[in-house]
């Protein structure tokens, strides 16, 4: 008998996340838009020059002071990662448009 019982409730743990995303699926996520009146950035050196680390420094300013003398702030500083990133990202620009489930286009 108790062997009968953990079999139910191992099933019924099982099954308790399909219920779930069934119902969340339902519901679409969320796409951000762009505002119409803000310029699109063309290039990753742009994006880096508008969103640099001091930005962050003017409202975070105590955890800007400790973070900015440690090893994590020079991460992306080198030649070498900012090619590698530039790659990551342009490729993933450029590649074939995907479907979701319901054959709508992903970006």
């Amino acid at each position: 008998m108790r062997l009968i019982f953990t079999f139910v409730l191992l099933i019924s743990v099982a099954l308790i996340p399909l219920t779930t995303h069934a119902s969340s699926s339902e519901q679409r996520a969320h796409v951000p838009t762009v505002p119409e009146n803000m310029e699109l950035l063309s290039s990753i050196d742009e994006i880096a020059a508008l969103y640099n680390s001091e930005q962050c420094g003017e409202c975070h300013e105590e955890i800007y002071e400790q973070w900015k003398h440690s090893g994590k702030s020079r991460s992306f500083s080198s030649e070498r990662v900012l090619q590698a990133w530039r790659t990551f990202i342009k490729q993933g620009l450029e590649r074939e448009p995907r479907t979701d489930w319901d054959g709508s286009e992903i970006n």
